[in-house]
């Protein structure tokens, strides 16, 4: 999704920024922002808000944790070189664009709101739709305090993961080796 055009893509930025939603380069976690926004959005009138909002937000992120993990370890794998050879080397958060990943129970929940942004021809602005839940939720009066809560519980769980991570890859490293790539065995022979 391009947030700058939608004039998202600064007040993500921030808001990351401001709450430690980035990660250890210092790039902000667009897609988990977007996710957690979408939640505080959804559990805005629930009685116990910010409990509600903050298990449901953890309990959607912990499968893309565990996913972005496995894709890292794959990663040891490849069988080209990490460098580019051309084309757009920004990061998505220098062109501003966000990948949002929603899970079954999300995106059939999304559907509720779906007539106010159908088409004339029946198609729905999903587009329009997530971005208006998010300027929404960025204005929220308890967006801090779910931020904050979210992220005492996040933490941990991002710490699990680097050290099974960690573990995994030094395992892979001494059972299958790391693999060449391509480009460097083909200038060998």
């Amino acid at each position: 999704m391009a947030l700058r055009p939608r004039g998202l893509a600064e007040p993500l930025s921030t808001f990351c920024r401001r709450y430690g939603l980035v990660d250890d380069r210092g790039l902000i976690r667009g897609s988990e922002a977007c996710r957690l926004l979408i939640f505080v959005f959804l559990f805005r009138k629930s009685n116990d808000r910010v409990r509600q909002t903050v298990d449901a937000a953890v309990r959607a992120n912990k499968p893309m944790m565990v996913g972005a993990m496995s894709k890292r370890l794959t990663m040891l794998f490849r069988t080209a070189d990490s460098a580019r050879t051309g084309g757009d080397r920004r990061t998505n958060e220098e062109k501003g664009v966000v990948r949002v990943v929603l899970d079954d129970w999300l995106y059939q929940t999304l559907q509720g709101y779906e007539v106010q942004y159908r088409k004339a021809d029946g198609v729905v602005d999903d587009l329009r739709l997530v971005t208006d839940i998010m300027r929404h939720s960025l204005v929220d009066r308890d967006l801090g305090t779910i931020v904050q809560a979210y992220m005492r519980r996040v933490e941990p769980l991002r710490r699990g993961v680097q050290q099974i991570e960690a573990y995994a890859a030094g395992i892979l490293r001494k059972v299958i080796g790391e693999e060449v790539p391509v480009e460097r065995l083909a200038r060998v022979g």
